[in-house]
């Protein structure tokens, strides 16, 4: 798991790892989670290298050596912040109305397309293409001085990450961005 990490329920018993980078819904980057089976941690061969067994660090309470102390905090701070609003049912809700939102302006667009099906598409990875290349780089680099200027637009852009690739562009719909102001920007940007 990792964008999706607590946008929509699991259960973890049907899973005996579970490994998410938690730089996009949970905190910042160079942080992950990671839910494992105890029993899978003593099979680990003794091939592999002593510090890299889950189950050195396991009795230890993660501190085998010092730890990022700063993204275990904001990892606590976007937690206890989801749990307030409601725990991961509440982030589903949220996540799929934002995905509609953004969905429904493109489904509606000339100029925007999606660039997956209506049944493969992802609630927290939206993807989609332009008329032209040359409208693509224009996007791309509009995009870019929008975030760079400081004031209100910033403030909308704080938490989304655009990525160009080769399918097309990609807009991540993560947990902590509300419907308000998600809802805000599309209505700006895709309509």
């Amino acid at each position: 798991m990792s964008s999706d990490i607590l946008s929509r329920e699991v259960n973890g018993a049907d899973f005996g790892m579970i490994y998410a980078g938690a730089q996009k819904n949970l905190g910042p980057s160079g942080m992950a989670v990671v839910i494992l089976r105890k029993d899978l941690a003593e099979r680990c061969p003794e091939t592999v290298g002593h510090y890299f067994r889950y189950r050195t660090h396991m009795p230890e309470p993660s501190l085998y050596n010092t730890p990022n102390t700063w993204a275990i905090y904001i990892f606590k701070l976007v937690t206890e912040w989801m749990l307030d609003a409601g725990g991961v049912p509440a982030m589903r809700k949220v996540n799929d109305e934002k995905a509609a939102v953004l969905y429904d302006a493109l489904d509606a667009s000339a100029f925007w397309k999606p660039c997956a099906e209506k049944k493969y598409r992802s609630m927290m990875n939206v993807t989609w293409r332009m008329a032209t290349e040359e409208l693509e780089k224009k996007f791309a680099s509009e995009r870019v001085e929008v975030v760079l200027i400081p004031g209100e637009i910033k403030k909308d852009f704080s938490l989304w990450q655009f990525i160009k690739q080769a399918s097309g562009h990609s807009l991540l719909l993560h947990s902590p961005h509300t419907l308000q102001s998600d809802s805000d920007f599309i209505a700006r940007r895709f309509t």
